[in-house]
């Protein structure tokens, strides 16, 4: 029998700090399965991780700012944030 999973719903974190398990560093990815459950996969190659992040992305439907624009400069900053300048990656 095939199991399938839907990946709607789910948050993920890409680990950016390494872990130390048995003297080996590895990289985590944190899934958020509910508010109270959460699951984690390790890789021992940061490479694994950025890929396995990618296609959990592309999957889930999820995209971020980043995948959109890319920002270049700071610009100014007031009391309620920081503007950045920004070009949309389609018209380059």
């Amino acid at each position: 029998m095939e199991l399938t999973h839907s990946l709607k719903g789910l948050f993920y974190k890409h680990g950016s700090q390494e872990e130390i398990f048995e003297k080996k560093k590895l990289y985590p990815l944190k899934m958020y399965l509910t508010t109270k459950r959460t699951r984690s996969l390790y890789f021992d190659d940061k490479k694994a991780l950025d890929e396995v992040f990618k296609i959990m992305k592309e999957q889930s439907g999820q995209r971020d700012f980043k995948d959109f624009y890319s920002v270049s400069k700071l610009l100014g900053s007031g009391q309620y944030g920081k503007v950045y300048l920004a070009t949309r990656t389609d018209d380059n």
